[in-house]
């Protein structure tokens, strides 16, 4: 009994806690309001999309990745730093680079907390739905997924929100290793399909909701001084430079090759997800509403621009160079960077549009047939383009943010309902923003364009 009181003591002294100096976590944005809820009766598409990549995962069990399952599945800040400190450099501590190792404490806190609408969501783990045993993970009757807790349920899944939220934080301060950076933060979300306990879209959930939790962060400036410092004590520590102008980052070919490199290829049309995808977009057709069609025929149009005057309404004014130039530019900045990235991947995958698989359709966005056909839809470059947007107005109008979010996960959609693109391709475009956002955030310059943009709408700290 000694021995046992004794080592509960030494882990409650060894586990570092958050002191929620950040942001309250109530105020946090919720996924419940702005991201989509996945449906799971049988037979809807989307889930039956689902349930293919959740066998297709199985395949991928052996038992050279088992050690590697069962340590991802260790829940806790000190467990998911661990998984990514090879990759990164160093491991920061109270000791070495405590800005930053204060930094990461205090984010997971949130970008845990990001997932705790699970028990509004219900969803039942696929393990459970389906009857099949867990590898190298939580067992089907674990004792965190007993009834009553948040953890009974899937969607959204609290380990691919926190370790890709970590990644972010990391990414920032160290952008020359984004690419092993990003590698093991979506290892980590994936081990969880793999294992049986998360649904594909549980995850890829995970990793917007960190995303938008990591966007809020920035906009407090004693966020903002913290990533400084913790920049220049990782600048100290390695011994180079890491906070490269913008232009060097949008130019680092090889890095952001990699970092696209990292992110899987689409799914073949013939496949059961791709017919998936084809259920998908007739429904999505067959309830689309003339608003949500003059929706998307607005939102064609991927300047700058016209990209902010979408969201005038949530953001409660027409957002312009003219009008507020600091948040322009921000804008502008994130959506250079998120345009390169799926480029790249575009490049890479020349997937069919709907036009090429139904030769009839006509995309109810007035778009020319030709011109789509010429152009890759996966990623979704207007799924991204919309969701980095929102992402940037949401730090300036917090007040707001979820309707705001709501508005820049739509833009997405949207293509779907007036089927210029694929279902995947939106998902997609979601997850290569998120890198694209986090990547740009370790820029030089970032840091003072985001308190001229703040300053421009009057946010001061916790306040707002």
């Amino acid at each position: 009994m000694i021995k046992i009181v004794i080592c509960s003591l030494l882990m409650a002294i060894s586990v570092p806690q958050a002191r929620g100096i950040i942001y309250p976590k109530a105020s946090a944005p919720n996924g419940y309001y702005f991201y989509p809820i996945p449906n799971d009766t049988i037979g809807p598409s989307m889930f039956l999309a689902d349930v293919y990549k959740f066998y297709q995962a199985m395949e991928l069990r052996t038992d050279s990745i088992k050690s590697s399952l069962t340590a991802d599945k260790e829940w806790g800040v000190l467990p998911m730093l661990n998984r990514q400190v090879p990759g990164f450099g160093f491991k920061p501590s109270t000791t070495v680079a405590p800005t930053l190792y204060n930094i990461i404490v205090e984010s997971y806190d949130i970008f845990s907390h990001a997932s705790n609408y699970k028990s509004l969501v219900k969803r039942v783990r696929p393990c459970r739905r389906l009857r099949e045993k867990t590898f190298g993970v939580e067992g089907e009757n674990a004792p965190d997924f007993a009834a009553g807790k948040s953890s009974e349920f899937s969607h959204p899944s609290s380990h691919a929100s926190a370790s890709w939220g970590i990644a972010l934080v990391l990414m920032c301060v160290n952008p020359w290793k984004a690419d092993t950076i990003v590698n093991r933060g979506l290892a980590h979300s994936q081990s969880r399909v793999i294992g049986g306990v998360h649904w594909q879209s549980d995850v890829d959930a995970g990793k917007v909701l960190a995303t938008a939790n990591y966007a809020r962060m920035l906009s407090y400036p004693a966020v903002l001084d913290m990533i400084d410092s913790a920049k220049r004590e990782t600048q100290t520590i390695l011994g180079k430079e890491v906070a490269p102008s913008f232009d060097q980052l949008l130019a680092s070919d090889d890095t952001l090759s990699l970092l696209t490199a990292q992110l899987p290829a689409p799914y073949d049309m013939s496949t059961l997800v791709g017919s998936s995808d084809m259920a998908v977009l007739v429904d999505k057709m067959s309830k689309c509403s003339n608003t949500v069609v003059q929706a998307a025929r607005s939102q064609v149009d991927l300047s700058t621009s016209n990209l902010l005057s979408c969201f005038t309404s949530q953001m409660g004014t027409n957002v312009t160079a003219e009008t507020h130039p600091a948040t322009y530019a921000l804008v502008d900045y994130h959506l250079r960077m998120c345009r390169k990235m799926c480029a790249l991947m575009q490049g890479r995958y020349h997937k069919p549009r709907p036009v090429d698989i139904f030769e009839d359709l006509i995309p109810r966005t007035g778009e020319d047939i030709d011109s789509l056909r010429s152009n890759s839809p996966y990623p979704s470059l207007h799924s991204a383009m919309g969701w980095t947007t929102a992402m940037v107005l949401a730090m300036m109008k917090i007040s707001n943010q979820n309707n705001i979010l709501k508005q820049g996960v739509a833009i997405g959609d949207n293509r779907v309902s007036a089927g210029s693109t694929w279902y995947s391709d939106v998902e997609m475009g979601r997850v290569v923003a998120s890198i694209a956002f986090g990547y740009t955030t370790s820029c030089s310059e970032y840091t003072n364009m985001v308190r001229a943009a703040l300053a421009e709408f009057a946010v001061s700290g916790t306040k707002n």
